[in-house]
């Protein structure tokens, strides 16, 4: 029976995460498909930096938006082409390439500006081509493309500087190397895409080690046609998504995943236009990509599993290349339903929504008090760390602090993002009403959401 329970949880779970009527409310199990509002995209976080070519002229404009599409606002005006653009880790600056030095040329460089596009630096002045910047995890570095060692019209290779455009190294020496690069998490590599063996054709994801220039392929193309670029990494390290489509136009561009391994292969996206560019929120949480499906390129936002596709930026022009800005905090996050701060929080047993009974003989402990589980993300637990690492509290409707325990922390199984964090109800507060929870873990706290508790102790 509890089996059955969590199954049904994790299931009614997923459909309230990607925006579906159902959800976990109600006080007994005939009641848990009753709507709520639908949980907000804005809840993975951050900014998204696009290019678009809205704008009179036709040249391609960075512009930043909020999560769920809103405040679509321009940040570069020049009659040259900036595109590209990337977020450093601290969300204060924004990469980007533009030929804006060399229009008649049109030979891109790498450029580099404040958040509000402001104080525009030049940070590459070589003749040949440099493009996609990638920043470095931690800020102190940028990856980028340049064909300069086997100009003109040469393969193009990674390369790395230092943030400020000094000490540009060449990283790899083989076949011409494509456009967008994605730096591990733990700093040690870059994945980008490159013609390989088996088939001459083909492009395949690559890691090259940043210390010894080591290259290794991460996935293997089946068909002599089959080409897989735009590598991003997750922000844990242990998937990249990209791009796949068979290249003679018998089939789309099409969003993939892989294991860090290359092992696991999932499809996220099939469709019979093309889907690409994917960018991962920074709590991995949501992806953001570009499709055509609605007739020109737009930014759609999907959740890992593919699912919950909506269109972010809904305008007639080309919309392209989006970067998800760092979160600016390593504290949790618990989740709420969307646009309100109620809980999305369940009963550990009966798993039905608030109003919870504080007393309850409808659970398996002896001292018959009700255990609620939370869903929080942005919960990162270090080496060694337990349930004990993790601290919650209460705050009643007279303002009074009661902490709770916590009794167990870890992650929503087929939502690697998601952590679920079950803490048990103290007596004191039955009769509270409404109570705001939060939790913290190495001294970062949380936001605060709320749930309610009954007048009465004891369930009926």
């Amino acid at each position: 029976m509890k089996r059955n329970h969590l199954l049904l949880a994790l299931v009614l779970l997923s459909g309230a995460l990607i925006g579906s009527n159902l959800a976990l409310a109600g006080k007994s199990a005939d009641a848990v498909l009753a709507p709520v509002p639908q949980t907000s995209a804005a809840q993975a976080g951050g900014k998204i930096a696009f290019v678009s070519f809205r704008d009179a002229g036709g040249t391609g404009e960075i512009y930043v938006m909020e999560a769920d599409g809103s405040n679509q606002t321009r940040l570069t005006n020049h009659p040259a082409v900036d595109g590209a653009p990337v977020w450093s880790p601290d969300g204060s600056l924004i990469a980007f390439q533009s030929d804006r030095d060399n229009i008649v040329s049109s030979r891109p460089d790498i450029y580099v500006m404040n958040a509000n596009g402001s104080n525009v630096r030049r940070l590459t002045t070589h003749p040949a081509d440099d493009e996609a910047p990638e920043w470095s995890p931690d800020g102190t570095k940028l990856a980028f493309i340049s064909s300069r060692d086997d100009a003109p019209g040469g393969r193009r290779q990674v390369y790395v500087m230092n943030a400020d455009g000094s000490d540009q190294t060449r990283l790899t020496f083989g076949n011409s190397v494509q456009p967008k690069l994605s730096w591990s998490p733990d700093g040690s590599r870059i994945a980008f895409s490159s013609l390989a063996e088996p088939f001459p054709t083909n492009l395949r994801i690559f890691t090259v080690n940043v210390s010894d220039h080591a290259v290794s392929p991460l996935t293997s193309p089946s068909a002599p046609l089959e080409i897989h670029y735009q590598p991003d990494w997750s922000p844990d390290g242990r998937q990249l998504v990209f791009v796949s489509s068979i290249s003679n136009g018998a089939g789309s561009s099409e969003i993939y995943v892989v294991e860090a391994d290359g092992s696991g292969l999932r499809n996220l996206t099939n469709n019979s236009v093309d889907d690409y560019a994917p960018a991962w929120s920074p709590d991995g949480s949501a992806i953001a990509f570009v499709s055509s499906r609605d007739g020109n390129t737009e930014i759609y936002w999907m959740y890992p599993d593919g699912s919950g596709h909506t269109n972010l930026t809904k305008n007639p022009a080309s919309d392209s290349s989006p970067s998800w800005q760092s979160l600016q905090t390593d504290a949790p996050w618990l989740l709420a339903e969307g646009g309100t701060e109620r809980a999305i929080a369940v009963d550990s047993v009966t798993l039905t929504r608030d109003p919870f009974d504080v007393v309850t003989t409808r659970n398996f402990s002896s001292d018959h008090l009700t255990r609620i589980i939370l869903f929080a993300r942005n919960v990162r637990l270090l080496p060694g760390d337990d349930a004990s690492a993790l601290t919650a509290q209460a705050v009643d409707n007279q303002q009074h602090v009661h902490q709770l325990v916590v009794e167990h922390v870890g992650k929503v199984p087929g939502f690697d993002w998601l952590t679920q964090v079950t803490v048990k109800l103290p007596k004191e507060l039955i009769g509270a009403g409404n109570v705001g929870v939060s939790i913290s873990l190495h001294g970062a706290a949380s936001n605060q959401v709320f749930f309610s508790v009954t007048q009465s102790g004891n369930s009926p």
